[in-house]
């Protein structure tokens, strides 16, 4: 029940190669978590996570968003997290991070899935969720949505992802966005 199609992004680490490429020897894994009600919303649909496995030098963070003007937004994200979590801890040593996450994304979309069709209450409950993980110099990526991750560097951000949403459509084919659609 997310947005979009599962994403795992593995030209992550060959952009950052391109643009900093004395970065990765040396990378430094800071993880930093903020949720905001915002101006619209009068609950928090916001859910994240953290997973280190330091034996074998590999760090999870995934944060989802509930669907606004969905019900139980704050299911689903949540439900999400807690599935990405558990489901990177089966992470092998060697194994392909970037399928790997793409797996771990589509275990938290079938538990949502599953929660839904099991409480009719909760049969329209999505969010949105966009989860890094990096292990050694290595960083990979799975999205769906409009959560976002960045890269900071030397004092400047850099969106590493596309939102998936009709906004970033339009603007990626050049079309005005239609007002009813701001």
């Amino acid at each position: 029940m997310f947005w979009g199609d599962v994403q795992a992004n593995s030209t992550v680490r060959g952009n950052l190669n391109t643009f900093y490429p004395s970065v990765l020897p040396d990378l430094l894994f800071q993880y930093v978590g903020l949720c905001d009600l915002g101006c619209r919303r009068k609950k928090n649909e916001d859910a994240i996570g953290f997973v280190a496995d330091e034996e074998n030098d590999t760090y999870l963070v995934v944060v989802a968003d509930g669907v606004g003007g969905n019900v139980a937004g704050e299911v689903a994200s949540q439900l999400a997290v807690d599935t990405y979590c558990e489901y990177f801890k089966t992470l092998e040593p060697g194994q392909d991070l970037g399928a790997f996450l793409e797996a771990g994304m589509q275990a938290a979309n079938l538990a949502i899935f599953n929660e839904s069709e099991t409480n009719p209450l909760l049969a329209s409950m999505a969010t949105t969720c966009t989860a890094s993980a990096i292990r050694g110099n290595e960083l990979r990526i799975a999205h769906i949505g409009d959560c976002r991750s960045y890269l900071v560097y030397d004092g400047q951000s850099y969106q590493l992802t596309r939102d998936h949403n009709a906004a970033e459509e339009y603007e990626s084919k050049g079309i005005p966005l239609p007002p009813d659609k701001k």
